[in-house]
């Protein structure tokens, strides 16, 4: 399968993330890793599967996810998406637990659009933690990550 990883990232952790990928995906595989501002439209040729990630940005996926979702034909491709967000529980904050509850991570409005388009998911959207704005990732993530993709068989 010819796979396309397409991120953003303001401090490195969705990047982390994106990277990561090719430790949980089977050599038979073609993955492709690109952040958003390096893509390119000759790069979806032959894709069947976009790997798509995005740090959450109040509450939203950046601003170049959006436009990249919103550009292309949706429907054409298989989808996994997941984005990096503070978990406010480690934090203790109960204002922010407030707002991700009424607004959610920019995951959720990826595989909203992604499905309205009539995208398919393949996996339910996840996130993965950082510790405070900037991060670092909290510990173990990157291995939460490689369980979560191994629910696909790719």
């Amino acid at each position: 399968m010819n796979i396309l990883v397409i991120y953003d990232s303001y401090f490195g952790n969705t990047e982390r993330i994106a990277l990561a990928i090719k430790d949980s995906i089977s050599e038979k595989n073609h993955v492709t890793i690109k952040k958003i501002s390096d893509f390119i439209d000759k790069d979806l040729a032959g894709i069947e599967l976009i790997v798509i990630g995005s740090p959450t940005r109040a509450f939203r996926p950046t601003e170049a996810i959006s436009k990249f979702l919103k550009k292309i034909d949706v429907k054409k491709y298989k989808w996994i998406a997941f984005d990096t967000g503070v978990n406010p529980d480690l934090i203790n904050a109960k204002f922010l637990k407030f707002m991700v509850k009424i607004f959610g991570y920019a995951v959720s409005n990826m595989a909203k659009i992604i499905k309205k388009s009539g995208g398919r998911m393949l996996l339910e959207p996840e996130t993965f933690f950082v510790i405070g704005n900037e991060g670092p990732l909290v510990k173990g993530e990157i291995d939460r990550f490689h369980k979560w993709l191994k629910k696909v068989n790719l």
